[in-house]
């Protein structure tokens, strides 16, 4: 009997991550794109400012539509790369933005991020952008930088994000009983996870998936290529900054 060669590694896992680059890279869907922030996006966050509906699922009451201030829209995109340990992205639907997408809390020795998503306005819900962004974040988490978790809290009366996750293989894993209080209640929030081979076999699984595998292959050769231009440049870890 032949002996058994190694075990084959999953699609869209991979045992060796890289390092988070300075920007998060583009991430091309089929009806979504994530991409990092530029300057431009300042004035349509502005605009589409606060959306009662979307902010109530983050337990946030007491609220009216209005527009950001340029400072406010820029603190909003600042979350997505104003960190060492985040990477984030504004997330386009036919060429408009849409919504905000981030890992954050990345721990590579550990392996793990958390994740967390939203969409500007109640117009964009229910059309599939939320679950498409996540799984080309996921798609990044596992399949290049090499995490082997992500986490994500939700509070239970948010229904679609938990839609959202769960059809992108995140699996409950505890709740914070009674933990929010809001509109006069107490509601629990609830622990979500996903790991690298759960998601893998489900996206496997799945024919609109199929691309995912290869865009994390694209996707990692471009960060390699953008880490060895970068190096000779790169400041000392410890070096003061100009």
């Amino acid at each position: 009997m032949a002996p058994e060669g190694p075990p084959v590694q999953p699609p869209l896992v991979t045992p060796v991550g890289l390092p988070l680059p300075d920007v998060a890279p583009v991430l091309p869907g089929r009806s979504v794109v994530l991409r990092p922030p530029r300057p431009a996006d300042v004035g349509v966050v502005a605009r589409l400012g606060v959306d009662p509906a979307i902010e109530r699922f983050f337990g946030v009451e007491g609220i009216v539509r209005r527009g950001l201030t340029s400072h406010e829209a820029c603190a909003a995109l600042g979350r997505l790369s104003d960190r060492q340990d985040t990477q984030g992205w504004v997330i386009e639907h036919r060429e408009r933005l849409v919504g905000l997408a981030r890992l954050f809390a990345v721990e590579p020795p550990e392996r793990r991020a958390r994740y967390a998503i939203t969409l500007l306005s109640r117009e964009w819900l229910g059309r599939g952008i939320g679950t498409e962004a996540t799984r080309l974040a996921l798609t990044y988490a596992f399949g290049v930088l090499g995490l082997h978790r992500v986490s994500a809290r939700v509070l239970d009366f948010n229904a679609r994000a938990l839609a959202c996750l769960r059809s992108c293989g995140f699996v409950e894993e505890g709740r914070e009983r009674e933990g929010v209080p809001f509109e006069g209640g107490w509601h629990d929030l609830i622990g979500m996870g996903v790991l690298d081979h759960e998601f893998a076999a489900f996206a496997a699984a799945r024919p609109e998936c199929a691309m995912l595998s290869p865009l994390s292959r694209v996707v990692r050769a471009e960060v390699v290529e953008a880490a060895g231009r970068r190096e000779p440049h790169r400041r000392p870890e410890h070096a003061p900054r100009s």
